[in-house]
């Protein structure tokens, strides 16, 4: 007997990644100077995105499970496409980081580590990854629940162009 795990999953990386994030966006370092903001926001960002790889391997299992309507998948698996790269552009930032300096000194690396530590960078990949995880969860909400929970489902749908 197959169960649909992505319920339970799913959850726990969402609020993770959005706590990480407006951690990260806020200035939150200048009302608590003496908070380790960074050390947080990239604690939850790196466990909220591992997370987040689980809930798309279980997406996954729970579409060959449910077999629901397919643009409207569609629609989730992309703006959940999008959400982890987004989020996992700037996980990947964080963890060039703490590469040890003899790989760090590669060109390649170098230059990536540079791009991605772009503060600017940073707050724009941050905030279309909560539009992104916004995105998601509407959408993965009218899978289970239909446009009756959300009133903003409709207008979304129809700005999609998917018919429900």
């Amino acid at each position: 007997m197959e169960y649909n795990l992505h319920p339970i999953v799913v959850h726990f990386p969402i609020a993770l990644l959005m706590i990480g994030a407006v951690v990260r966006i806020l200035p939150l370092k200048k009302l608590f100077p003496k908070v380790a903001w960074s050390d947080i926001s990239r604690f939850l960002l790196v466990v909220g995105f591992v997370g987040g790889v689980a809930a798309h391997i279980t997406g996954e299992s729970a579409e060959e499970l449910l077999q629901p309507q397919e643009d409207l998948v569609g629609a989730h698996a992309n703006a959940a496409a999008l959400t982890l790269w987004a989020f996992g552009l700037v996980v990947l930032g964080e963890c060039i980081k703490f590469l040890p300096e003899k790989i760090k000194n590669n060109y390649f690396v170098d230059k990536v580590g540079i791009i991605l530590g772009n503060s600017v960078l940073q707050v724009v990949l941050l905030c279309v990854g909560l539009v992104a995880i916004f995105l998601t969860g509407l959408l993965g909400g009218v899978l289970v629940h239909g446009t009756s929970a959300d009133p903003l489902a409709p207008l979304v749908l129809k700005i999609l162009g998917i018919d429900y």
